[in-house]
């Protein structure tokens, strides 16, 4: 996933390269809608998880989590590049 990102993602997406787990996590410029950011995403047959589904307190909302658990390469690398369109059309 973290080769597919450093290709497809824009220059004011950024992330940290998880040492494990199964998740990386997206930061977006302050003021982003994460939310509304996955409404695009599915449009595009993509979907994401916004951060504040995951804060009690509605924080993180210019985040988004992308798993890498169940997806094999040809798959991530193909959600990649998708959400990375889906990003530059917003």
């Amino acid at each position: 996933m973290v080769a597919a990102l450093r290709h497809h993602m824009p220059d004011w997406v950024q992330y940290d390269v998880p040492a494990g787990g199964y998740f990386v996590w997206l930061r977006l410029p302050p003021g982003a809608d994460g939310a509304a950011l996955r409404a695009l995403a599915k449009q595009h047959g993509v979907d994401v998880r916004h951060g504040a589904q995951f804060s009690p307190t509605g924080a993180l909302g210019n985040h988004l989590r992308l798993s890498y658990a169940f997806y094999d390469d040809a798959d991530i690398a193909e959600g990649v590049a998708r959400f990375g369109d889906t990003l530059r059309s917003a």
